[in-house]
């Protein structure tokens, strides 16, 4: 029955292949929507770090060094000021004021030591952590071991435990972005004025570029060597890592030793803990 054959045929195909037909673009909707929503999250990752900056570099009258830390994914939450200002009374007693300035449902910011205006550390909700201090100028040129100290000193008490004090017990296991600026200007009269050189406490470079500029990269020295990173680790590597774009950016060549040197000077110093 030829005819029948036929007709079985069709149904069959039609059963099967309409189906398929009208799932594909429904599944092609649901793999945009897959995709996008990764786009989204990819955006919605590594944004913390980026948010909540208090003032915004090369409009002050000295060099800053600012240290910020945040985690990798977005995340929620509120702060105890008073537990804020305990941990701070712990871990920063030497750097910032003991008890806060300011402080709300989404910040609460430490002067430095002494009242200084441009040195603080701020606390965000979401887990934002910045640190900033000046450094000295001599005659436009800055210290590297001064900045490393700096920047030591928010490494090695993240190292020691010190997010999950903070933050709770759950958060020491999350992974932290890391963002590390030195401004290359400063305002002073007649306009600003970039530092024209860097001291070493060590081996100095080899040499560096007679056109070579003061490094200034967004958002941060070191790229992605410090997205991700575990809180416990080890200090210098993070700290190797924004040396040697801070020099390379900067015009310097042959700087391996002088890093090894500057690394050496702030495990020895310590200068929290």
């Amino acid at each position: 029955m030829p005819q029948l054959e036929t007709i079985v045929t069709v149904a069959l195909t039609t059963i099967v292949t309409v189906p398929i037909a009208l799932a594909i673009p429904a599944g092609s909707r649901a793999v945009r929507r897959w995709v996008q929503g990764r786009v989204d999250q990819r955006k919605a990752d590594h944004a913390t770090i980026e948010r909540g900056s208090y003032a915004r570099p090369n409009s002050w009258s000295e060099f800053m060094v600012l240290v910020r830390c945040a985690p990798d994914r977005r995340r929620s939450g509120s702060i105890d000021v008073d537990s804020a200002a305990e941990w701070v009374r712990k871990r920063f007693s030497s750097m910032v004021e003991k008890e806060p300035e300011h402080s709300d449902t989404e910040l609460v910011r430490f002067q430095g030591a002494g009242g200084h205006d441009l040195s603080w550390l701020l606390i965000w909700s979401n887990g934002l952590l910045e640190l900033a201090c000046p450094v000295v100028d001599h005659d436009g040129e800055l210290e590297l071991a001064e900045i490393g100290s700096i920047v030591w000193a928010l490494l090695s008490a993240i190292d020691a435990g010190a997010y999950g004090e903070l933050f709770g017990k759950k958060s020491g296991r999350w992974r932290l972005d890391w963002a590390v600026a030195v401004t290359a200007y400063k305002s002073a009269p007649g306009g600003r004025r970039r530092w024209s050189a860097l001291r070493f406490p060590g081996r100095a470079p080899e040499g560096r570029a007679t056109g070579g500029y003061p490094a200034n990269p967004t958002p941060s020295l070191g790229g992605d060597a410090l997205h991700s990173r575990k809180q416990r680790h080890d200090p210098s590597r993070i700290l190797s890592a924004v040396y040697a774009d801070f020099l390379e950016r900067s015009g310097y060549r042959g700087f391996d030793p002088a890093v090894d040197d500057l690394l050496a000077h702030c495990r020895e110093r310590r200068p929290i803990m």
